[in-house]
């Protein structure tokens, strides 16, 4: 008996089907960590993150008023300290006034 002949799609489909076939044979999947390695990953990597930090940076992380400073221009100064001496005069007052419209006395 002659065999018919293979068209070149099956033989192609056929080969690609043998070649998955075998790498997923070969395949080998690893283990997800466990959650005390993933915790301990994570505590490794915030205490290096930790240690490279300079005095300077631990300050800003818990006072964030200082990374204006590292920008601030001197020669903006006087007219910080006159806007906030105005804020202070009109607030202040504006404040006792609150305190005596809601029968409270005014030193509150």
């Amino acid at each position: 008996m002659a065999q018919p002949e293979l068209s070149l799609h099956r033989t192609i489909r056929d080969s690609t089907l043998h070649k998955r076939h075998s790498v997923l044979k070969t395949l080998e999947f690893a283990e997800p960590p466990s959650s005390k390695e993933r915790a301990q990953e994570w505590v490794s990597e915030v205490s290096e993150e930790a240690r490279n930090k300079s005095w300077f940076q631990w300050v800003k992380l818990f006072l964030p008023c200082f990374t204006t400073l590292e920008g601030y221009k001197i020669r903006d100064l006087p007219i910080d300290l006159l806007s906030g001496f105005t804020v202070g005069a009109m607030v202040i007052p504006q404040g006792m006034s609150y305190a005596k419209l809601a029968g409270l006395p005014v030193e509150y």
